[in-house]
């Protein structure tokens, strides 16, 4: 992965994550011209007319790049340290990544560090299958089975204990993305959540 880490993605009561460029690219075919696109996003007009909008000065916003590999993950999922519904939760939305592309509902999962109980409150949505004849007639629809998501629960207890220490380490509330492969956790980034302005 060749990712954006601009300094004012996270700025104190602006966000501009998702204005900035990541690009997927394998390891031997990585090239100069792909850093220089992912920083040149900067310029980009969405970009540009965010700061606009906000007061935010161009030349406060200093290009940087991360390149990291790339887990073909098993599930991904965002944490809030803090839900926006309760300061005495955190908030897990996992996604199965088996056929991402049809935009399930995720799992959203609670971790509340006062009575430190951590469960689901909303199951993940199921896949549809549909199986059509040639002529585009509906032969035959079901529902896929979603995994038991027990499989995964120590990973998530792991993943409460890192999220509690980012936060602590950091010094504010973080929205960490990351993932699991074969019970395995893995963290992509965190950030301080700031109240996203720019949509």
């Amino acid at each position: 992965m060749v990712r954006s880490a601009f300094n004012g993605e996270d700025l104190e009561g602006y966000s501009a994550a998702g204005l900035y460029d990541s690009h997927h690219q394998k390891t031997e075919d990585l090239l100069l011209y792909d850093i220089y696109e992912v920083m040149n996003s900067k310029n980009k007009s969405v970009a540009v007319n965010s700061r606009e909008k906000h007061n935010i000065p161009d030349n406060l916003i200093k290009p940087s790049v991360i390149i990291q590999d790339r887990i073909i993950s098993d599930y991904s999922f965002t944490t809030y340290t803090e839900a926006p519904f309760d300061k005495n939760k955190m908030l897990i939305e996992l996604f199965i990544n088996k056929n991402r592309w049809c935009k399930p509902d995720p799992y959203q999962i609670t971790y509340n560090k006062l009575t430190k109980e951590l469960k689901i409150e909303k199951e993940h949505s199921q896949y549809e299958e549909y199986l059509f004849d040639e002529n585009y007639k509906l032969i035959h629809k079901q529902l896929t089975s979603v995994k038991n998501i027990n499989e995964v629960r120590n990973t998530l207890e792991n993943l409460v204990k890192n999220a509690l220490v980012l936060e602590k380490e950091l010094g504010k509330p973080q929205d960490i993305e990351g993932g699991i492969k074969n019970g395995q956790l893995y963290l992509w980034q965190t950030r301080n959540i700031v109240k996203k302005i720019h949509q």
